[in-house]
């Protein structure tokens, strides 16, 4: 048994001397397949270069190169962030990330995707970080990049994004929580026909809080007319000044057609100066609905003393996301964390 167990060590080293950091290593099975031995034999020798320090594992992915020169670097966390290239500094999400990391040990690069796939990957391999926290703005276009990312020997965090795959972690606000938490609060105000406004219903956490909105307000016994601007433009844009001019145009002619909406809710920040809009261009007097939002305002913004508003607690997530990466690190299961937001506006009494 510890023959067959140095010669598959000593294939092992080999493979290693030849390859680089992050290079994964034959599977169990094709071990097993070409030395002929037993799945413990092929375990046991793993575990042995695992306590030499000369692989690392993710269970369920497989074994991969540690390189000796890396060594001196583990001690710390190698951390890469992607956000989408619109996002700056000032963004509240990416002064969460650079606020939390900074007071963590991580060692930590912002990286701008702006879906160009393989040079990505090719600094994904140049960096070797240990995990990757994504604030992917449209996860629907990014499936296929997904499940490579999860296939690299790297832990990854989806940042206020849900996903059904378990073996990715997500850190996200509670959506349909949210929409129900907004319905409510609209439903004590008496408010029963909404007009829900979104740029883009594909999007998971407008999709997510106009379901919740549902279940509030059409379980007492109203109802929620979505307007999705996207579907509106019948493309694949994602341009948002498109989709907000398509928005601002479909909702003021909807308030025009139909005389009874008790209230106006906005999907998400971007679209709440199109919704102004769109009520002054349908010659509604604004005082007679009630005006609503997930995300925080400026002060300047809030027009209406009838408006609700919820706010994510971003500075929550952010440190939840890279305390996250701590318990990966230590060889805990990926999880799915999700928070809800709070009322900002009026305050709940």
């Amino acid at each position: 048994m510890a023959i067959l167990q140095n010669e598959i060590i000593d294939h092992l080293l080999t493979l290693i001397e030849r390859g680089k950091h992050g290079d994964m290593l034959p599977s169990q099975n094709e071990l097993r397949r070409q030395f002929s031995v037993s799945t413990v034999t092929i375990r046991k020798a793993l575990e042995k270069l695992e306590d030499r320090g000369m692989i690392f594992r993710h269970q369920g992915k497989g074994s991969f190169i540690r390189r000796p020169a890396d060594e001196t670097t583990e001690s710390r966390t190698f951390l890469l962030i992607l956000i989408p290239r619109k996002f700056t500094l000032a963004d509240e999400f990416i002064s969460a990330l650079v606020n939390t990391t900074g007071k963590s040990s991580c060692h930590t690069i912002f990286y701008h995707y702006d879906d160009n796939e393989e040079v990505m990957f090719h600094e994904l391999q140049r960096i070797a970080p240990h995990a990757v926290i994504w604030l992917a703005p449209v996860m629907f276009k990014h499936e296929k990049t997904l499940l490579k990312l999860l296939a690299m020997p790297l832990h990854v965090i989806l940042f206020n994004r849900d996903h059904k795959n378990q073996s990715v972690s997500c850190v996200s606000g509670d959506f349909s929580g949210d929409g129900f938490m907004l319905g409510s609060q609209l439903i004590r105000r008496n408010v029963r026909k909404v007009l829900f406004l979104s740029l883009d219903m594909r999007m998971m956490f407008s999709r997510g809080r106009c379901e919740g909105l549902k279940k509030a307000v059409c379980g007492a016994g109203g109802g929620v007319t979505v307007i999705d601007a996207a579907e509106i433009i019948g493309s694949e844009s994602t341009d948002h000044l498109e989709q907000s001019y398509a928005a601002l145009s479909a909702a003021a002619g909807k308030l025009l057609a139909e005389k009874d909406f008790d209230a106006v809710v906005c999907a998400q920040g971007e679209i709440w100066n199109s919704m102004r809009k769109a009520v002054s261009l349908s010659g509604q007097n604004p005082d007679r609905f009630w005006f609503a939002t997930f995300n925080k305002l400026e002060e300047e913004q809030i027009f209406s003393q009838k408006t609700v508003i919820l706010d994510q607690p971003i500075a929550r997530m952010a440190e939840a996301a890279v305390d996250l990466i701590s318990r990966l690190q230590a060889g805990a299961q990926p999880e799915h964390l999700y928070f809800s937001s709070k009322l900002v506006l009026p305050s709940d009494r």
